[in-house]
């Protein structure tokens, strides 16, 4: 499974993400979590799609929700913020990572507002239990945006934009995930 991870990271985040909260073995906080409306329909796609792949190879089909996919991409968006940096050179360093996803974002958000339709799509808010590291980063994120007033980026338009390149790499992995399960699952069959 090794090569699982090295070759289709988000599936294996995703996954990751289901166990733990399928075993109960780490601790989950809620959280109001706001998508972008065509963010939100492509989502609930990806679970529809991610649900038949697993049942199409044969495995049980899993209960994914969008909570699982928001704690594996904000895991993986935002794991280099520190919440326990108390100096300013951690600040500093959060700082960049945040201003870089800020950056993200405000382009997601220019290319939403490009089309009307897409653009008055409702933004669903929901509960969404996070592991605690996560909705701590989630936390230290929105912080670190206070500290930076110029920046008109909200938070939703962050985890939109990295929610949208995930779900973009998970399109893109897909083929890559499937050979590797069928091919692992004929091995252990012969």
């Amino acid at each position: 499974m090794k090569e699982l991870l090295i070759k289709t990271p988000c599936y294996a985040a995703l996954l990751e993400s289901y166990a733990v909260a399928q075993s109960g073995k780490e601790a989950y906080q809620n959280r109001n979590i706001q998508l972008y409306g065509l963010t939100a329909q492509e989502l609930a796609d990806r679970i529809t799609i991610d649900k038949a792949v697993m049942t199409g190879m044969n495995l049980p089909t899993p209960r994914f929700t969008p909570a699982h996919y928001i704690d594996a991409v904000l895991e993986r968006a935002l794991g280099s913020l520190d919440p326990q940096g108390a100096d300013s050179q951690a600040l500093e360093a959060d700082r960049d990572t945040v201003w870089d996803l800020a950056q993200d974002g405000l382009c997601y958000r220019d290319y939403i507002s490009t089309e009307p339709t897409v653009a008055g799509l409702k933004k669903p808010r929901s509960q969404s239990p996070l592991r605690v590291r996560v909705n701590q980063r989630v936390s230290r994120m929105m912080d670190i945006l206070k500290t930076m007033p110029d920046l008109k980026t909200q938070p939703f338009e962050i985890i939109s934009a990295c929610m949208a390149k995930y779900l973009e790499a998970l399109r893109n992995e897909q083929p890559t995930f499937e050979e590797l399960w069928n091919r692992n699952l004929e091995t252990s069959y012969q």
